[in-house]
């Protein structure tokens, strides 16, 4: 229900008024930078290569950081920040990103960083700056050994698997899969591994917590958001939907901030479309009114 709110919040507020867009845009760079700085000042969370700064968990962290790069390429893509902005923030999220030595948001994010850097000569050199800053930073504080190690282990262990992730419990009760069984209790459910855990996914708990009835809602929903701005939302919302593979991100505020917002922008850009015909008719039917 709070999300529902924050969503419908944010989508009513952007299509009223332009501004709020560039609000959302700007205070997602200022949190951003308050992360590294926390970090920088030593708040690393619980001992470990993954760091958590102030969340809960490492994927927490990298989520964060996905949502926020999907943001910035929505903002730099519709004009809201420039280009050397957009890139000083994805340098932010990317190092977050591997803060937190989450695989498929670093991926996500480098995703969008390319993605963000089309268009001019400026945004690409911008880009390849950030990844080399990135590098760079990594040699300097000798993370980079432990982010390969991190990416050549992929597929070796448990969490990995399907299993891992939850997704068995999707073939060892099909018949819930129809009409879906719900969200929490999951220990009604066999699992080999996550016997105590929801599934790691958030695309896998659409299907087994709401059915299909609750993939077609969703997925309605989904394509009716983003096919208006087209590849300006389509590929932030693809990054987002990579990593919803592997995590269960459903409930995390950013997410539904970032729908609200390409909602709103969508919401305004067809009004402005609009309303010159509107005024045009008005006009005409009060020529009309006064001349008879």
């Amino acid at each position: 229900i709070f999300n529902f709110i924050i969503f419908i919040s944010v989508a009513l507020m952007t299509a009223r008024s332009p501004d709020f867009s560039s609000l959302i845009v700007w205070v997602t760079l200022v949190s951003v930078a308050f992360q590294v700085a926390l970090w920088i000042l030593g708040f690393e969370g619980p001992e470990g290569a993954r760091d958590t700064i102030f969340f809960q968990n490492p994927n927490q962290l990298g989520y964060f950081s996905l949502l926020s790069a999907a943001i910035l390429t929505v903002g730099v893509k519709r004009r809201i920040i420039g280009a050397g902005v957009f890139i000083a923030g994805m340098l932010g999220c990317l190092w977050l990103a591997q803060l937190s030595l989450s695989k498929a948001a670093i991926g996500a994010i480098a995703l969008l960083v390319v993605y963000g850097g089309l268009g001019s000569t400026r945004k690409i050199l911008l880009s390849a700056i950030a990844v080399v800053g990135v590098l760079g930073l990594g040699i300097v504080d000798e993370r980079l050994p432990i982010i390969e190690s991190r990416f050549e282990t992929f597929g070796t262990q448990s969490d990995d698997t399907l299993a891992g992730r939850g997704y068995e419990r999707i073939w060892l009760h099909p018949e819930m899969n129809l009409l879906g069984g719900g969200e929490g209790a999951v220990l009604r459910w066999e699992s080999t591994l996550l016997k105590k855990a929801e599934i790691h996914s958030s695309w896998g708990t659409i299907l087994f917590s709401y059915g299909i009835p609750g993939v077609i809602l969703m997925t309605t929903f989904l394509w009716r958001l983003v096919a208006r701005l087209g590849l300006a939302s389509l590929v932030p919302f693809g990054a987002v939907f990579l990593y919803g593979i592997t995590h269960m991100g459903l409930r995390f505020v950013p997410m539904w901030i970032l729908f609200g917002l390409i909602a709103g922008i969508s919401i305004h850009r067809d009004a402005a479309k609009v309303r010159p015909k509107l005024e045009r008719q008005l006009m005409q039917g009060l020529i009309e009114k006064h001349e008879s």
